[in-house]
């Protein structure tokens, strides 16, 4: 697995810099670079929001599909490494998605676009990201599907997405969505607007999503983190 950087090199990668489950031999993956905006939305869940004040300065919230060059660098890896799987990562699909994105990554040769989905409900999706954009997504992730294949990730938070998780990925499959990833909320005490999961909630996402994605075929990924959260 690989890397490419902004200065358009490959850069070995371990799944452990990923999400730290299985992937593909020949994945290569294209994060943010440092010319990419910002993702638009103030998450509740950011994890970059849960430092201390006085750090969040130092980090910039940006969305990889806010990058004027993403193009560039996907074309660049499709030309000169036509065996590798290409996925963008790190994007909200917030800013910079839209029928004519879509059609313009493709002819760029993008393969496969992982994308923070967290719920298929636009009001609660708006609210749990606090962008007034984040409703348009669940318009377009049909037409993201059909073109790419699609990981949605969905960071599991009390009150927005935890109750209704088998609607959720019935939804995303109905979408043609062809995989999710489930995250717990990580909560430090600089966000008091989030709660951490329950061991109960916790069971009851695992055991409705797996029984979930058999029924309805989409790939269901239960990460690490998970496992070490029930023990």
């Amino acid at each position: 697995m690989y890397e490419f950087t902004e200065d358009f090199k490959l850069r070995r990668i371990t799944k452990y810099e990923l999400d730290g489950v299985d992937e593909r031999d020949d994945l290569v993956v294209i994060p943010p670079s440092s010319r990419a905006g910002p993702c638009g939305s103030y998450c509740l869940f950011c994890y970059l929001r849960q430092n201390p004040p006085e750090m969040i300065y130092r980090v910039s919230f940006h969305d990889t599909l806010n990058d004027p060059e993403l193009e560039k660098r996907i074309a660049y890896v499709s030309e000169h490494y036509p065996e590798l799987w290409i996925r963008v990562t790190d994007t909200a699909g917030n800013v910079g998605l839209d029928e004519k994105r879509i059609e313009s990554l493709q002819k760029a040769g993008l393969d496969e676009m992982q994308i923070s989905v967290h719920t298929t409900k636009k009001e609660r999706r708006i609210a749990l990201m606090r962008s007034p954009l984040a409703g348009r997504l669940i318009d377009l992730l049909p037409l993201v599907a059909e073109t790419f294949r699609v990981i949605a990730d969905i960071i599991l938070t009390p009150g927005y997405n935890v109750d209704d998780i088998g609607e959720i990925i019935e939804d995303l499959a109905s979408m043609g969505v062809a995989e999710v990833r489930l995250f717990p909320v990580g909560v430090t005490r600089y966000n008091r607007d989030v709660r951490p999961l329950t061991r109960d909630e916790l069971i009851f996402v695992k055991g409705t999503a797996l029984d979930v994605g058999r029924e309805t075929g989409i790939k269901v990924v239960i990460p690490p983190i998970f496992k070490a959260l029930l023990g």
